[in-house]
C-alpha cells in the first residue's frame, strides 16, 4: 500500500471517528521504528485528532515511551505500555480493524467485520489490564 495507502486508511479511520464521536479508537502496538515520513504523518494526524477531540486508547511498546509527545500529551488519548516492541500494530474502530506492518514500505490489511473488531477489542482489553502506565 505504501504511504498513499497509509494516508487513505488513517483518513478513513479519522472520518469514521468524526462521524461517531462516542466511539473510541483502540490501538495495539505503537512502536518506535517509523521512517521520518511516517513519523511526520503521525504527528500531523494526532494534532488533527486532538483538535477534533477524538478519543483513543493506545498500547505502546515500552521503548516508545517519550518518543511521541504529541500523543502522550493529548487530553483525549489514554496510553499504557507493554514490555515489547513490534513493527506490527492493530487499530480497531467501529466494525473495522486494520493490521499495519511498518517495514520498508508500510502495508495494511483492512478487515470490515463487527465480529472480528469485537474479538480484537477483547484482546485489547486483556492487554490493557496487564499494561503499565
Amino acid at each position: 500500500m505504501g504511504i498513499k495507502g497509509m494516508i487513505s486508511v488513517f483518513n478513513d479511520e479519522t472520518n469514521y471517528l468524526i462521524k461517531h464521536p462516542e466511539e473510541v479508537n483502540y490501538v495495539i502496538g505503537v512502536g518506535v521504528d517509523y521512517s521520518k515520513q511516517v513519523y511526520s504523518f503521525f504527528k500531523r494526524l494526532e494534532e488533527k485528532r486532538e483538535t477534533l477531540r477524538i478519543k483513543e486508547k493506545l498500547l505502546f511498546g515500552e521503548d516508545a515511551r517519550g518518543t511521541m509527545p504529541f500523543v502522550e500529551k493529548s487530553k483525549h488519548a489514554r496510553i499504557k505500555y507493554l514490555p515489547y516492541s513490534s513493527i506490527v500494530s492493530i487499530n480497531i474502530y467501529g466494525e473495522t480493524s486494520f493490521i499495519s506492518v511498518f517495514g520498508a514500505e508500510p502495508i495494511f490489511f483492512v478487515i470490515k467485520s463487527r465480529e472480528i473488531a469485537e474479538s480484537f477489542k477483547a484482546y485489547f482489553e486483556i492487554l490493557w489490564k496487564h499494561a503499565k502506565t
